[in-house]
């Protein structure tokens, strides 16, 4: 594990500056060193048993604690905090799959003992729809009776839109509810597009596979507006992605993934994945996501993480909690000057002077 080589690394710079120490500051030196890698070994350790809780708590499907935030990953947050809402996510999720596989059971359980024996002829009852006839000599009846809805559709609200003819206007379409990806997985995306640029099958696969609920998208979109167009789409994608429609920051965060923060695709791509997309509606659709799978890659990619990245984004967060400290103390509370503050007051006072003294020279 890369944590561990770093530990190893603080021990092996330790010793590295104990040899190059000279005169009487030497033993200073080597005592600093000493600290600030027994420091660093520290932090190596508290990670460690930090990731080795989270594994715990996703094992237990209980939830992460302290986590206060929304359950989707936000890009305001930093790349830690983003996993550790991405993990939460695939908890819910799979405490929620749990409970309807539970209540699929009971319902089969109780339908199998209630259902009584069907005759080769019996009436096939649809929601919305109405009543079909079917035996094992009617099958045109049949056929026609779904070629007749095939071409209508209740958007929710009892109103019914026609597949063809002269269109309406766009209906939010329901969407499977999708993990968006984090920074460090649209990095990953970017990278795989760059090199498969040339390549229009290979980068649309690449989308459809690690741009999670894409896909499933345009086929809500479709089977919701079956005569949108790829613009429309693309419109509708951006607008509810930047979270223009959402009510709150929640429900915005909720919708992120479809306009996901620094990913950059070019619209070609998108536009023949759209082409290639058949209308489903999210009852008929495969998940867009294992929560498992997606569960162990963040726990995999918290246990192997760059020493570089970990420690410049707890540093980052240890300075932004000392800043929110010092503005919270009673200094600050009553009034009192801040460093900062003193220093931009310091850098007026001198540019007040600059200028005054160039006045006063150039009118002599």
């Amino acid at each position: 594990m890369q944590l561990e080589a770093l530990s190893g690394h603080a021990v092996h710079l330790a010793r590295e500056k104990r040899r190059e120490g000279e005169g009487e500051g030497a033993s200073y030196a080597e005592g600093d060193e000493f600290r600030q890698n027994k420091g660093l070994t520290r932090v190596v350790e508290m990670w460690r048993e930090t990731v080795k809780q989270l594994r715990w708590t996703w094992e237990m499907k209980e939830d992460i604690r302290h986590l206060l935030s929304a359950h989707y990953p936000e890009a305001r947050y930093c790349i830690l905090h983003q996993k550790l809402q991405a993990l939460q996510f695939c908890i819910d999720r799979c405490r929620k799959e749990e409970e309807e596989e539970k209540k699929g059971d009971n319902k089969e359980v109780r339908a199998s003992a209630r259902a009584p024996a069907q005759s080769s002829s019996s009436t096939l009852r649809f929601p919305d729809r109405e009543a079909c006839e079917s035996s094992d000599d009617s099958d045109d009846d049949h056929g026609s009776c779904d070629m007749k809805h095939e071409n209508s559709r209740d958007d929710g609200n009892g109103k019914q839109h026609l597949g063809g003819g002269k269109r309406g206007s766009l209906v939010d379409p329901e969407l499977q509810d999708v993990l968006g990806p984090t920074p460090d997985e649209v990095h990953a995306l970017t990278i795989l597009l760059k090199r498969n640029e040339h390549d229009l099958q290979a980068t649309m696969a690449t989308v459809k596979l690690h741009w999670r609920g894409l896909h499933t998208a345009m086929q809500s979109f479709k089977h919701a507006n079956p005569a949108a167009t790829y613009i429309e789409f693309e419109s509708w994608r951006k607008r509810k992605g930047e979270g223009g429609s959402a009510a709150s920051a929640t429900m915005a965060a909720a919708t992120q993934w479809l306009a996901p923060v620094g990913l950059r695709v070019a619209p070609r791509i998108i536009e023949a994945l759209w082409n290639d997309t058949r209308p489903l509606s999210v009852q008929q659709q495969p998940p867009a996501f294992e929560p498992a799978m997606l569960a162990e890659k963040i726990l995999d990619y918290l246990e192997t993480i760059s020493p570089r990245i970990l420690f410049s984004t707890l540093g980052a967060i240890a300075v932004h909690n000392a800043i929110v400290c010092m503005y919270m103390s009673e200094g600050v509370q009553a009034g009192a000057e801040t460093p900062l503050g003193a220093i931009r007051r310091f850098e007026r006072e001198v540019f007040c002077k600059a200028d005054s003294s160039s006045s006063s020279s150039s009118s002599s």
